[in-house]
């Protein structure tokens, strides 16, 4: 009798060990993805900060190009900025040159304006659902429209 006792003292104290194993596994997996979550809208905050210090550094007709090349299409973006660049002074297409050069080497300006950012979320790197969740957060803030639809191309130009 007493080992019977015993037996389901054992069994009641090794249940309770699983289900706490069991709840503390599913605490640990919600925290990660709450984790991830956080981080996410923080890295899209952030980018969007330093990737619109770097699109305020160029020249504003090339902004206007890369919107228009959301809102109108590629063709179109392209001739309306090429009939402005026509009939723009040299000294303005000198400024626009420069910046289109600039852009030729995109990484490293966008290195040095969002390294640091890009260094902290580094462990999400390889992440797909870390990239979707943090373009949906980019996608609800104001004011970083430009930088979520280059986000959105640069992960469309991903899938080709």
């Amino acid at each position: 009798m007493l080992q019977k006792v015993f037996l389901n003292l054992l069994l009641a104290v090794l249940t309770a060990f699983v289900f706490i194993a069991t709840a503390n596994a599913q605490v640990t997996e919600q925290t990660e993805e709450q984790k991830m979550e956080a981080d996410a809208k923080s890295a899209a905050k952030d980018m969007c900060g330093c990737m619109n210090l770097f699109f305020d550094a160029l020249h504003p007709k090339l902004i206007d190009l890369m919107n228009d090349m959301m809102e109108i299409g590629e063709e179109q973006a392209q001739a309306n900025f090429f009939t402005y660049l026509m009939s723009a002074t040299p000294e303005e297409q000198a400024l626009i040159n420069k910046d289109i050069e600039r852009m030729e080497d995109i990484d490293v300006e966008l290195d040095a304006f969002c390294g640091e950012v890009q260094e902290r979320f580094s462990t999400y790197d390889d992440s797909e659902e870390f990239e979707v969740k943090m373009i949906t957060h980019l996608s609800q803030l104001p004011e970083c429209k430009l930088v979520y639809s280059m986000m959105t191309l640069g992960q469309e130009d991903e899938e080709d």
